[in-house]
């Protein structure tokens, strides 16, 4: 049924390393209405920003994604020790009663400094190979949110399959309504009258039909075979499906609101009410899609 569920949740890694230099990507993403890239990239890769975004934007539509990038050097010469700014962030610890270990603060930015040897021409050569992994690293991602998605579709073809089912069994009960309008005016006025006042059979007439239209439900229960179909195609198509799923869950929950405001009987508001609880079912699975 589906094409390529995807979750706006997901998560990779990719590691790799080049004459001495280590790194590693990470990609990590929730829930969002929109999409959102944070970074957070090492000293002088930050200039990678900008290609970075380039790269996730073209494959990425919904969520709040974090990249991360670590790089290391296997030659401890590579680096300088920043004392000042080590002891500020030790001050700092110390007035908040904080106490991080040694190795959490060398792991802050700027406490540790590549010299100025580690320079532009070996970073020059670095950033292909940085690009080329991060990727592969995006390629993971959107596979860990495919992993993710997949048993999304079956779970939604179950609800929409419910939701079918509920409108072919209110379209049944409008049937019934509809035919029984004549009857229920007799017996209100029985109830009210009692059972020997004669009712002018041209007036019930009237008000019979007066109180079909009032209750008529087709244009509710067409259009919600229509969203039944919109979303089935939806999720069969390609592209990103959540945010066109978030709109057609709003035009179910506004028909079944209009079912149960029409109702003229017990069954065919608890037809709606069952409708709306599916409908809850329904939006909540299509948060979980990009």
């Amino acid at each position: 049924m589906t094409n390529a569920l995807l979750s706006m949740t997901g998560f990779a890694r990719h590691a790799s390393a080049h004459e001495g230099t280590s790194w590693a990507w990470e990609l990590r993403s929730v829930n969002a209405k929109g999409f959102e890239l944070k970074c957070r990239l090492g000293v002088w890769t930050d200039r990678l920003e900008p290609e970075c975004r380039k790269r996730l934007t073209a494959k990425i539509k919904r969520g709040t994604v974090n990249l991360g990038l670590r790089i290391e050097s296997a030659d401890i010469s590579a680096y300088s020790l920043d004392a000042d700014w080590l002891a500020s962030l030790q001050n700092l610890c110390a007035e908040r009663e904080e106490q991080p270990s040694l190795v959490e603060l060398l792991a802050l930015p700027g406490v540790l400094r590549p010299h100025a040897q580690h320079d532009e021409a070996g970073e020059r050569a670095l950033v292909p190979l940085l690009l080329a992994s991060l990727d592969l690293c995006i390629d993971d991602f959107i596979a860990s949110r495919r992993a993710e998605g997949a048993p999304l579709a079956e779970t939604l073809e179950f609800i929409l399959t419910d939701i079918a089912a509920s409108i072919e069994m209110a379209k049944q009960q409008a049937k019934q309504d509809a035919g029984g309008f004549a009857n229920k005016i007799r017996s209100q006025v029985d109830e009210l009258f009692g059972s020997d006042q004669r009712l002018d059979p041209q007036r019930l007439a009237q008000e019979a039909a007066l109180l079909a239209v009032k209750g008529d439900v087709a244009e509710e229960l067409q259009r919600l075979d229509a969203h039944v179909a919109s979303a089935r195609q939806l999720l069969s198509g390609k592209g990103p499906k959540g945010r066109a799923l978030d709109h057609l869950c709003q035009e179910f929950v506004r028909e079944s609101n209009t079912l149960c405001s029409k109702s003229t009987s017990i069954t065919m508001t608890n037809l709606g009410l069952k409708l709306k609880a599916s409908v809850d079912q329904l939006r909540e699975q299509c948060a979980n899609l990009e």
